[in-house]
């Protein structure tokens, strides 16, 4: 599929958390968010599900629509995943097969104090490979 200029890019921040929020706010700050825009950027929150308490509409005070997960993952074209790295090879594992084949994948992930798993780590864990190095 060519995204044309009356299409924008689908970007999904997959998390809502301070890494999400930094995003955001860079976005807010120089995206361009005028009529004919190249990117779409929106935030999911994967555990919205079990989360006790309602997302609120916009991700803190950027202007960047939360929205649902299960529906933003099949349309996004690039999705930036702003996750424990922790979890990244359960959520590839749970989450591949859901995403467009010709989706791009970034890994903005945060390391703990006592693991850093990145995405090449994640995609061997799952028995994949990464196109790059």
């Amino acid at each position: 599929k060519i995204t044309t200029m009356s299409e924008p890019t689908k970007v999904l921040i997959v998390g809502t958390g301070d890494a999400a929020n930094g995003l955001a706010h860079m976005y807010s700050l120089f995206g361009n968010k005028n009529d004919g825009a190249m990117y779409e950027l929106f935030a999911a929150e994967p555990l919205q599900y079990s989360m006790k308490t309602k997302m609120p509409e916009f991700l803190h005070k950027t202007g960047v629509p939360i929205v649902d997960f299960d529906e933003a993952i099949l349309t996004a074209d690039i999705l930036i995943l702003s996750i424990p790295a922790g979890i990244l090879a359960s959520f590839i594992t749970k989450h591949f097969n859901h995403v467009k084949p010709s989706a791009i994948w970034i890994d903005a992930t945060n390391c703990g104090v006592n693991e850093c798993a990145d995405f090449k780590y994640a995609l061997e864990k799952c028995h994949m490979e990464s196109f790059r190095n």
